[in-house]
């Protein structure tokens, strides 16, 4: 019998199927040893090329971590999504002082994401101000950025997911054209940082998939297949992390299309890339099933698509 990780050789000739640990186990997060003991356990299953994880304040289990990342070679992405959510912090504000212990409390968790053998650190860029104070809201996150990449002194790429701007997140960086626009501005000083790609983000911002990735092709380091739910009375409106289909708009042949785009962009022949599909375990849940539900999606997804084929050279 042909096993899941068997199957999923094909796969790693293209790009590198990604595990976001921070939401398949999203209930346990805090818990010592959660993102280790996962990491172990997915590195022996070898399906898994990359991971993200949050926040680890524990150092015996990042050196645990860093073990596992060099022994499997894996590439981590530490996600600091939480620590600027639960410090009100903001990469983005026009406060300076604000603005400063942003950066200064992000460049210590540089320290630990390095620590962990991680390759990228996850940034967000803050709540978005308003039409009038956007532009400087926009020049300040430039000036955070060199900064944060500067302090990364080409150890870790600094990769920055934009959101949703008017529904849910409601963050600052949110169209694709204003989030190419920024990384333009910092790549001469900078260009150690990447986009996030997030099909849920770019789907509640109103934008075609097809040129949202076409516009940022030259700085994506990851893409995230989130489902977006649009309806307005469901518990879970905006960018949940459910699962594909109903309540949200993703579906098996939507997660196949998108994956047809970025073949075609040339996207997928980039062995560096990491694409995870985004499903957060609820409170009381099996990460593992969670774990299971995305891979099987992945790769019927792929098996619709042909997006997972080998290819010689971009299109």
């Amino acid at each position: 019998m042909t096993t899941q990780s068997e199957r999923a050789g094909p796969l790693t000739s293209s790009f590198r199927p990604c595990i976001l640990v921070s939401e398949t186990h999203h209930p346990f997060l805090g818990a010592v040893g959660v993102f280790a003991n996962a990491l172990e356990r997915i590195a022996r299953d070898g399906f898994y090329g990359a991971a993200g994880i949050a926040g680890v304040p524990d150092g015996g289990e990042r050196r645990q971590i860093a073990d596992i990342v060099t022994t499997s070679g894996m590439s981590l992405t530490y996600w600091t999504s939480f620590v600027l959510a639960a410090q009100h912090l903001n990469l983005s504000a026009l406060d300076p002082e604000l603005r400063a212990r942003s950066v200064s409390t992000i460049k210590r968790q540089m320290d630990d994401a390095m620590e962990c053998g991680a390759s990228a650190l996850g940034v967000l860029s803050g709540p978005d101000p308003g039409p009038a104070a956007r532009p400087a809201a926009l020049e300040a996150l430039c000036d955070s950025l060199r900064e944060l990449a500067t302090a990364g002194a080409h150890r870790l790429t600094v990769v920055i997911e934009p959101l949703d701007r008017e529904i849910h997140k409601k963050g600052l960086l949110g169209p694709m054209s204003d989030s190419v626009a920024v990384l333009d501005k910092v790549a001469a000083v900078a260009p150690a940082v990447k986009l996030g790609w997030d099909s849920g983000h770019v789907t509640l911002n109103h934008e075609q998939l097809g040129d949202a990735l076409v516009l940022a092709k030259t700085y994506i380091a990851e893409v995230h297949l989130s489902n977006p739910v649009l309806d307005i009375a469901s518990p879970s409106y905006g960018d949940s992390h459910v699962p594909l289909g109903a309540p949200g708009l993703l579906t098996l042949d939507g997660m196949a299309q998108i994956l047809r785009l970025l073949r075609n962009a040339g996207i997928l022949s980039k062995h560096e890339i990491g694409v995870a599909v985004e499903i957060r375990t609820p409170p009381g849940g099996d990460p593992w099933d969670t774990e299971r539900m995305g891979r099987d999606a992945l790769l019927a997804a792929l098996e619709i698509s042909g997006a997972g084929e080998k290819r010689d050279e971009d299109p």
